[in-house]
């Protein structure tokens, strides 16, 4: 059960880390492609209990580490800004930046 929800979350991520990306569309990153709108919205994610938040953190972090592998840039500028700032962090620190991040304005 644990692995499903695992797969799941990083699915999630994968798919909102695309979507984020062509929102913004800096680096012309999957420019024109369609990209899924992802699984959650935030208000789902912050009624997850905090274990199940700390999860889908690792899962996000690992999307991203991973988008390379799916054809996204591994030069990203966000992707190796983030990547400098979370180095080291617990997935609870994670989970508990994304419940703070106030998302676009």
């Amino acid at each position: 059960m644990k692995r499903t929800a695992l797969v799941f979350f990083v699915f999630a991520a994968i798919s909102s880390i695309l979507y984020a990306q062509q929102q913004k569309n800096k680096d012309g990153m999957h420019e024109g492609e369609p990209i899924h709108n992802g699984f959650l919205k935030a208000s789902q994610y912050l009624e997850f209990g905090k274990d199940n938040q700390s999860v889908y953190a690792m899962g996000l972090m690992d999307g991203m580490y991973m988008s390379p592998a799916c054809s996204a840039k591994a030069s990203n500028k966000v992707l190796l800004e983030i990547e400098m700032c979370v180095e080291g962090m617990h997935s609870t620190q994670v989970a508990a930046i994304i419940e703070k991040c106030e998302g676009p304005s």
